[in-house]
C-alpha cells in the first residue's frame, strides 16, 4: 500500500478529510484539493474547464478518490436536479483529465426502496435526482473506459458532525428530551465517517477492485434498529408506532478486496454515546 500517490478531491469535506487521513495512515503519498481550500489542501474548483487536467498533470496521481460533490442536507435536496447535474459535471471534468484510476464516492440511495433481504451491486433502482446522478456518474466512468471503482456508502455520522438522526437521537437520550422521529416509513442506514474513510482508502489501494462495491456494517439497519441500539447504549427508549423498513447491503465484494468494516454499528454507536456522555460530564464540571 505504501508509496501509492493518491489525490482526494473534496479533501476538506466531511468524508474527504477522513479518507485522506486514512490514506496517510496506510502509507500512501496523499494530496488533497477542495473548492474551499483548507490546511494542507489545495484550492481548486474542478468545475472550471481545464482545472482537473492541470491538477492531475502536475501531481500525476496513481489514484483519484473523487469525493467532491454537493451532498443533500434536507429531504428536498435529494430531488434537486441542478445539484445532481453539477455533480455530473465534476465527473465529466475528471474524465477529461484522463485519470489512471478513480474511486468514485457513490451512495446507497441508488437502490431506491429495496425489497426483503440484502441488496447486491447489480440491483440499482434510483428514485431521486441525487441517486440517479450517482448511478449515472458510475456509468459515465464505465463508458469512458476509466479504471474505476464506486464506493456505495450509507449515510454518515460521527466525527465533526453535530447533527443528523444518530447524533440528535443520542443527544436527546442523554439529555432527557423527546426527539423528533420520522413520521413516515424511512429507508435508512448509516456508517461512522471514520469507518467509511478507512474503507474508501482501502478500496483506493486495493489491487483488482473494480466496479460498484457496497461499503457498510454487517447486518440490517433501520430506524427501529437504531432506536433499539440506542436504548441498549443509554437506557432510554423512544417509542414509535411506525415500522421502518430494514436495509442491508451484501458486502462480499468489500470483503474480497479488504474493505470490510471490522466492527459493528452497535459498537460505533456505543462509542459515540460514551463520548457525548463524557462531554456532558466535562461541561457540568466547568
Amino acid at each position: 500500500m505504501s508509496g501509492r500517490r493518491v489525490l482526494v478531491t473534496g479533501a476538506a469535506g466531511y468524508l474527504g478529510r477522513e479518507v485522506a487521513a486514512s490514506l496517510r495512515r496506510f502509507g500512501a503519498q496523499t494530496f488533497g484539493c477542495d473548492r474551499a481550500g483548507g490546511e494542507g489542501v489545495e484550492t481548486s474548483d474542478l468545475e472550471a474547464p481545464g482545472a482537473a487536467q492541470a491538477l492531475l498533470s502536475r501531481l500525476d496521481p496513481d489514484v483519484v478518490v473523487h469525493a467532491a460533490a454537493i451532498v443533500p442536507v434536507r429531504g428536498d435536496d435529494y430531488h434537486d436536479l441542478a445539484q445532481a447535474e453539477l455533480n455530473l459535471r465534476l465527473v465529466d471534468r475528471l474524465i477529461e483529465a484522463r485519470p489512471k484510476r478513480v474511486v468514485f464516492i457513490s451512495s446507497m440511495t441508488v437502490y431506491g426502496e429495496p425489497g426483503d433481504g440484502p441488496v447486491d451491486e447489480d440491483g440499482a433502482t434510483p428514485h431521486s435526482a441525487y441517486a440517479r446522478g450517482k448511478l449515472e456518474g458510475e456509468r459515465r466512468l464505465q463508458a469512458a473506459g476509466v479504471d474505476w471503482v464506486a464506493a456505495r456508502l450509507p449515510g454518515l455520522f460521527g466525527g465533526r458532525r453535530t447533527g443528523g438522526l444518530v447524533y440528535n437521537l443520542a443527544r436527546c437520550a442523554l439529555e432527557g428530551r423527546e426527539p423528533t422521529l420520522p413520521v413516515e416509513p424511512l429507508v435508512w442506514a448509516a456508517m461512522h465517517v471514520e469507518d467509511a474513510g478507512a474503507a474508501v482508502a482501502r478500496l483506493a489501494l486495493a489491487e483488482g477492485a473494480r466496479g460498484p462495491i457496497n461499503l457498510g456494517y454487517d447486518g440490517a439497519l433501520s430506524v427501529n434498529r437504531l432506536l433499539d441500539a440506542l436504548a441498549a447504549a443509554t437506557g432510554r427508549r423512544f417509542a414509535t408506532s411506525i415500522r421502518h423498513p430494514d436495509f442491508e447491503m451484501r458486502l462480499d465484494r468489500a470483503r474480497a478486496c479488504g474493505a470490510a468494516c471490522p466492527i459493528s454499528f452497535e459498537q460505533r454507536l456505543a462509542a459515540l454515546v460514551a463520548a457525548l456522555r463524557a462531554e456532558t460530564v466535562a461541561g457540568d464540571t466547568t
